[in-house]
């Protein structure tokens, strides 16, 4: 082990969605090109802090909570379980690129009294660092925090997000990709009518392409004895794999690792699809890509690096009648946007025929955001 003197200790929760991975490895690359007087230690954000991990932690210069869509109501104790007496914990504890989860994300869901009331013991220590600032990867989780006390926060956007022998490559969307990244998404699990949807937004790009080479990439393992995937979720998601394989595209494991997401990202010349960070994998290569956002986290990053996304649905019907509908009656609680297939098909052959207008400036506006997580990175201890 490191001298944990000199080191950090990184929160993370990388246990199956390949978007997860790619957070760690990303944001250990941050660290370690601006941070290199500083080692990392790892440890599981999922699991209560044992005693030997406390004395760890206590020789540290920081715990760094590291990515996801941790800015949920319940945030502590059941995203980060910590220890239950947070004054355990004797070092600074900082954020650094946790986002807001939210089905809808929009604005009027931005509440002074979001969170429950454990969940602000940890936002206190968080404010209480000494002049230490946290970071947030969109501007709405910014918003949620400075509207709860948290004003010492910096939104540096999503690790992920920055690969710096990328920064001079300008994005250029060819008139015939080769090679396109279909990624697919996790509503279509509880949702016949996002299936149906993004079954018909696949095919549609595969037939304005015929001639490329179509990929679907799964983000989640599916296999429940793998990786800790609900039972409900391995059906839906064979089937769709078998969907892919009759419709001339090729399914694709991404799950579990990084590695073999950033491999079949790197090799794409577009994607389009459901998944933040396959988005956020292609952006930050200089790939073009289109965003079909299942939630406010496709909305928050809109608003960091911009681009081509697109909502998915209006909204999720998430009362107490409708959740009795659902089980009662299968109700679908989604109200999907029809079409949305040719507003895909419309913004490719755009893009396409006029020099990325919109997929263009996401480069200018990722390397603009660099410089708030340098400045981040290197306020830390």
């Amino acid at each position: 082990m490191s001298n944990s003197l000199d080191s950090y200790v990184l929160l993370t929760g990388s246990v199956n969605n390949s978007g997860d991975y790619l957070i760690k490895y990303r944001g250990k690359d941050l660290l370690r090109s601006l941070r290199p007087d500083r080692e990392f230690i790892d440890m599981d954000r999922t699991r209560r802090l044992t005693d030997e991990q406390l004395e760890v932690i206590n020789q540290c210069k920081a715990l760094i909570l590291l990515g996801g869509p941790a800015l949920q109501k319940d945030v502590y104790p059941n995203v980060y379980p910590l220890r239950e007496s947070l004054q355990d914990i004797k070092v600074p504890i900082v954020t650094m690129g946790v986002g807001w989860k939210h089905k809808d994300g929009d604005w009027r869901s931005v509440q002074d009294d979001y969170f429950i009331p454990s969940s602000r013991q940890l936002l206190e220590r968080l404010a209480d660092n000494g002049g230490i600032a946290s970071s947030v990867r969109d501007y709405r989780s910014l918003h949620i925090l400075m509207r709860a006390g948290v004003e010492n926060v910096i939104m540096t956007g999503c690790p992920a997000l920055y690969v710096k022998e990328c920064f001079d490559k300008p994005i250029c969307f060819s008139k015939q990709p080769e090679t396109i990244i279909l990624s697919v998404g996790v509503s279509f699990v509880h949702s016949y009518k996002m299936e149906e949807q993004m079954k018909r937004v696949f095919s549609t790009v595969r037939g304005l392409y015929p001639k490329a080479k179509v990929y679907a990439a799964f983000h989640h393992a599916f296999q429940q004895k793998e990786r800790q995937v609900p039972k409900s979720w391995e059906k839906k998601h064979q089937d769709f794999w078998t969907w892919c394989e009759d419709g001339g595209i090729v399914p694709v494991d991404v799950s579990g690792c990084a590695e073999t997401m950033i491999d079949l990202y790197g090799s794409g010349d577009l994607h389009v699809g459901y998944r933040v960070h396959g988005h956020i994998m292609s952006c930050s290569a200089s790939i073009p890509s289109v965003l079909i956002a299942e939630d406010g986290r496709g909305k928050g990053l809109y608003e960091v690096v911009g681009g081509v996304v697109f909502d998915g649905y209006r909204n999720v019907e998430s009362s107490l009648e409708a959740k009795i509908k659902q089980r009662l009656i299968s109700v679908d609680p989604y109200n999907v946007l029809e079409g949305l297939h040719k507003d895909v098909s419309i913004a490719l052959q755009y893009e396409s025929a006029h020099q990325s207008p919109r997929m263009s400036l996401v480069r200018n506006n990722i390397n603009s955001h660099y410089n708030a997580m340098r400045r981040f990175i290197l306020q830390l201890p």
